[in-house]
C-alpha cells in the first residue's frame, strides 16, 4: 500500500486535485467543471453543494482502484466567496463570490464607518473591496433579509469543503484577513 496525500482546490471554473505520494511524485490529476450564475450584470454566483460533488468526482477519480493509503487531504481554494450557512449547516442561498460587484455602496459605508480608506487598510491590512465578505454580508442584510436572518454562520470555499470532508468549520488567518472581519 501506498502513502500519498491529496490536494483539493476549489476555483471559479472547476475544482482540481492532485494525488502525490510521500516523495511528491505526482500520481494522478482529476479535475471537474463548475457553472457559474449571473443573475445580474455584474453579479457573480455557484452553488456550494455543487463544489461538493465536483469535489467527490475528483476524489473518486483519484482514488478508484489504486492501493492507497491516504495520509492527508489539502484544501485550497478561492478566496473571499461568502458562503452563508444555517443552524443545521445547510446552505441559505447560492455563495456570493469573490467577483461579485453588488456590494460597492456597503463598501463605502464601511470604509466611512472606519474613518476612510487608509483606515481601513491600516486597521485591516487591506482595502474594502466589492468581493471581500463583509460587504457582502451588508449586502444581504439590506436587500436580502429574511435570507440574512437565516444565516448561522459562514465560511469561505475551501472551508466548506472542508467542513463537508471534516464536520468542522474552520478557516486559517491568511483567508479571514480577507473577510474585512479579521485583524
Amino acid at each position: 500500500m501506498k502513502d500519498c496525500a491529496i490536494g483539493l482546490d476549489v476555483g471559479t471554473s472547476s475544482v482540481k486535485g492532485l494525488l502525490v505520494d510521500a516523495a511528491g511524485t505526482i500520481i494522478a490529476a482529476a479535475s471537474a467543471r463548475l457553472g457559474r450564475s449571473v443573475p445580474r450584470p455584474g453579479w457573480m454566483e455557484q452553488n456550494p453543494d455543487d463544489w461538493w460533488k465536483a469535489a467527490v468526482q475528483v476524489l473518486n477519480t483519484l482514488t478508484v482502484d489504486r492501493n492507497l493509503e491516504i495520509l492527508a487531504i489539502s484544501v485550497s481554494g478561492q478566496m473571499h466567496s461568502l458562503v452563508a450557512i444555517d443552524d443545521k449547516g445547510l446552505i441559505v442561498r447560492p455563495a456570493i463570490l469573490w467577483c461579485d460587484q453588488r456590494a460597492q455602496h456597503e463598501c463605502d459605508v464601511l470604509a466611512e464607518a472606519y474613518g476612510g480608506e487608509e483606515q481601513v487598510i491600516g486597521a485591516l491590512g487591506n482595502p474594502m473591496l466589492t468581493g471581500f465578505t463583509a460587504p457582502a454580508l451588508l449586502w444581504l442584510r439590506t436587500n436580502e433579509p429574511e435570507v440574512f436572518s437565516r444565516i448561522a454562520r459562514f465560511c469561505l470555499p475551501k472551508d466548506y469543503l472542508a467542513l463537508k470532508l471534516t464536520g468542522k468549520l474552520t478557516t486559517e488567518p491568511s483567508d479571514a484577513s480577507g473577510t474585512s472581519l479579521y485583524r
